[in-house]
This record gives structure tokens, C-alpha cells and sequence, in this order.
């Protein structure tokens, strides 16, 4: 003879609560004999197996309608449809949380940069800069958002491109992957990765990249660098508060004789 479970057995053993049972007998994903003189659910190994089953799913974030679906069809072919919009569903989330992660990874390095703004300036590769207009980094909607610096060029080719201040965000090569394969299109220009002079600065204050550029420049000029103009000047992070920020910056600066790199 089967063994027989009450409510909170079986509630106990599979982990979940009482509730729960009783919330998926109403939406009759299931259905349980009663004890006729007490009125009390009585549930067979069978019983646990459903519910286990019920839970499970539920546990992969499936509704309770498409466990209903998945559990009362005797249509293979519904059940291939219900499987694959759960397919879908589960990427675009893995997507979306994917893209979240990198959003803290990035976070991460842009704290590492900023970290630098009290250490001598460094001749290295800048990777290339992926530039997006000034719109996509305000639009919430697109995914450049989470991971873009408002960005200017100062000096050298600066007007024949148009860039005043702020006038477009930049992203690094290495979060580019961060960013929606449909939101790449909107991509506006490149500049390929180039020998540089980076220099973290910290300047209190408003948005001043101005100010960003020329401590760059004078702090390239004491550890005994020889830079010219094009200079790239990019938005790293705030600290302290709206009345009273600190913001940081990294500065790409042109090392003589290779201004035409731009």
C-alpha cells in the first residue's frame, strides 16, 4: 500500500509551504483526495511527484499557466511552443543579466582608473574608442547608457570634427561587448587603438575638461613627457555630493610627433 503524507509533510519534504500546495490545487495544476470524516488533504507518493514536478518549474520562473499548459496537453506540438517561448524568455533574461554584470565589471575598472589620479602619468596603448553620439548616453533605453563616458577631443582636429565639450560618449574596446548588438549600429566613429600618455586627474568641481586637459598636460610635463595637442579627455566617475563633487577623469595625450595619429 502507498504511503501517505499529510499537508505539512509533504510541505517539509519537498521544501516548499503549505500555501503554495493549497495555491496550486486552486489553480488546479493538481488535485487531491480528501479524508471524508476529517475533511483533511491526504497525499500519495504519487502526489509528492506532482507537486515536486509543479515546483520545479516554478523554481525555473515558468507561470503557472504554462505549467498548466505543460501538464494538462496531450499536444506535443503546444508543448514545443510553450518550451520555446520559455527558451526565449530565459535568453533574453541571461542577456539582460549578462549585460547587468558587465555593467559592474566596468564599474570596477573604472574605479581602478580613477585610483590612478595620484600616480604618475603612463605611456601605454589606448584600445581602440568606440564613439556614440551624446544621445544614446542619455537614452535609458539603449544599453550604451550603463557603460559610456562623455568624451571630447581637445585641440589639434577638434574642429574639423565638430566635437565641442560633452559632445559624444565613448566607450572602451573592452566593454564594447556590453552593449546590444542592434545598439552597435548606432556607432558614429572610431578611432583605433594609438601609442598615449594617460594621465588619471581629479577635479572638484563641475564638468571642466578643460581643466582636466591642462592638469593632464602640466602633470605629463613634471614626470617629463613631451605631449602635443590632440588630446582626448574622458569622464570617469563622481565621488562626494551634487553640491560638492570631485569628478575624475582619464586623459589620452598625443606624445610629440605623433599628433597625426589622431
Amino acid at each position: 500500500m502507498s504511503e501517505t503524507y499529510k499537508i505539512k509533510e509533504v510541505a517539509q519534504k519537498l521544501g516548499i509551504s503549505s500555501s503554495a500546495i493549497r495555491f496550486y490545487e486552486r489553480k488546479g495544476l493538481f488535485s487531491v483526495s480528501k479524508n471524508e470524516e476529517n475533511g483533511y488533504r491526504t497525499f500519495t507518493d504519487d502526489d509528492v511527484y506532482k507537486l515536486w514536478s509543479i515546483s520545479y518549474h516554478r523554481s525555473l520562473d515558468m507561470s503557472v499557466s504554462d505549467i498548466y499548459r505543460l501538464k494538462h496537453s496531450d499536444s506535443l506540438e503546444s508543448i514545443n511552443e510553450m518550451v520555446r517561448g520559455q527558451e526565449r524568455e530565459t535568453m533574453a533574461r541571461i542577456e539582460k543579466e549578462t549585460r547587468r554584470l558587465g555593467f559592474w565589471r566596468y564599474y570596477k575598472r573604472m574605479l581602478e582608473k580613477a585610483a590612478r589620479w595620484d600616480q604618475p602619468p603612463r605611456r601605454v596603448e589606448s584600445g581602440d574608442l568606440h564613439l556614440f553620439r551624446i544621445d544614446s548616453f542619455y537614452d535609458r533605453q539603449r544599453s550604451t547608457f550603463t557603460v559610456a563616458n562623455p568624451f571630447s577631443l581637445r585641440g589639434g582636429e577638434s574642429d574639423s570634427r565638430g566635437w565641442p565639450s560633452l559632445s559624444v560618449c565613448m566607450i572602451y574596446d573592452e566593454d564594447i561587448g556590453c552593449v546590444a548588438p542592434e545598439d552597435r549600429s548606432l556607432e558614429c566613429d572610431l578611432i583605433p587603438s594609438f601609442e598615449t600618455v594617460a594621465v588619471t586627474v581629479r577635479v572638484p568641481g563641475d564638468f571642466d575638461n578643460e581643466a582636466a586637459a591642462s592638469l593632464a598636460r602640466s602633470r605629463a610635463a613634471e614626470h617629463g613627457f613631451d605631449v602635443e595637442f590632440p588630446c582626448y579627455v574622458s569622464y570617469i566617475l563622481s565621488t562626494g555630493d551634487w553640491e560638492h563633487p570631485v569628478r575624475y577623469y582619464e586623459v589620452f595625450l598625443t606624445p610629440k610627433g605623433e599628433g597625426n595619429r589622431c
